[in-house]
């Protein structure tokens, strides 16, 4: 019977691990059960993710002679002490559904003849984001599959090459959380797809997040891992990762953005300069925003008298600068006086 889902339960970076109990009914002593060929992972409910909540579902599985899967039926359970109301367990239910419909097993023989069987099998669910954090990336877990009294224990692939994300300088300060993406790894282990699976994070705007996506996705396609295999053979899986924001270093800074005064479009490539306390000395340029409009200012800048952004034929008012404590002391540098000169021709 499936269990009550839970908090705290293991976590794996598949979306979900499988195991697959005896035969319903029993074979008899010329038969040999299905084998599973080709197995999809369930996907995890994308509500769910950063829940914590485990849980498990048990399918009634018809496998037809040719080795497909003609009918899969969720087994009854008792939900009085489920922390999941009927709508949320659905689409546990219906995501178990839909991975073992896809799936292609060896079918059961019997004197040599494929003959259909029956089979229990139970979809394990797992939090992707519980265990699979940048500080630990910790991407094994077992899955474990009993035929007939056989235990087969299937891991899913190790990293051995791992690279951390180039984030952009602002994201340590202006967002918190993390990225999940999904990867395929083919057979050799290398990575062969990747795509954004969960955005657990805030941006301020959409160039500072598209920009935190394609840092997370050109880390993940650098992964390499051992060589995934399902019943000691090869197989390609779809394994999560997931990149937590790393916390700002603990360095005194000006954190901002410059902005047209008109648009509010972010201005990349704009140079921060300003005025150093002592009167004497002149405009200094302390940096420029990166390609998200945002800079990260540190050294002489913090000290500095006033800060202004300048971009070709604008710059804005000088501001005193902010050191950035905690989030929202973030500085916006307009931009809008025109100091192109032009001759009238």
């Amino acid at each position: 019977m499936t269990r009550p889902a839970s908090h705290g339960a293991a976590a794996a970076l598949a979306l979900a691990i499988v195991a697959i109990s005896p035969p319903e009914a029993a074979f008899g002593a010329a038969v040999t059960p299905p084998r599973v060929v080709v197995r999809a992972p369930a996907e995890y409910p994308a509500w769910a993710v950063g829940s914590g909540v485990g849980t498990d579902v048990e399918l009634k599985v018809l496998v037809g002679r040719d080795g497909r899967v003609r009918e899969a039926r969720v087994v009854p359970y008792n939900v009085k002490h489920d922390i999941l109301t009927a709508a949320m367990r659905a689409s546990f239910d219906s995501a178990a559904v839909r991975a073992v419909r896809s799936w292609t097993f060896q079918p059961a023989t019997q004197a040599g003849a494929p003959v259909p069987a029956r089979l229990l099998v139970r979809v394990l669910f797992t939090d992707p984001a519980d265990e699979v954090d940048a500080a630990e990336f910790d991407s094994t877990s077992a899955a474990r599959d009993t035929l007939e009294g056989l235990e087969i224990v299937d891991r899913l692939p190790a990293p051995i090459d791992r690279e951390t994300p180039e984030w952009p300088a602002a994201a340590r300060y202006v967002c918190r959380g993390r990225v999940i993406v999904q990867a395929g790894v083919g057979v050799d282990g290398a990575v062969r797809a990747v795509r954004i699976h969960r955005r657990l994070y805030r941006a301020p705007d959409s160039l500072l997040a598209a920009a935190i996506d394609s840092a997370v996705i050109r880390a993940a396609w650098r992964w390499r891992y051992a060589r995934p295999e399902f019943q000691e053979r090869p197989a390609p899986v779809v394994v999560a990762i997931a990149f937590r924001i790393p916390d700002p270093p603990d360095v005194r800074a000006v954190v901002g953005c410059a902005r047209d005064s008109l648009s509010g479009r972010l201005l990349p490539g704009a140079e921060i300069y300003g005025r150093e306390r002592n009167r004497g000395l002149a405009p200094q340029v302390f940096g420029r925003t990166d390609d998200t409009g945002w800079f990260v200012l540190k050294g002489a800048a913090v000290e500095a008298r006033s800060i202004r952004a300048h971009t070709p034929c604008k710059s804005g008012g000088f501001r005193r600068p902010r050191v950035w404590i905690r989030p929202g002391d973030e500085m916006t540098l307009y931009v809008w006086q025109n100091t192109c000169i032009f001759d009238g021709r």
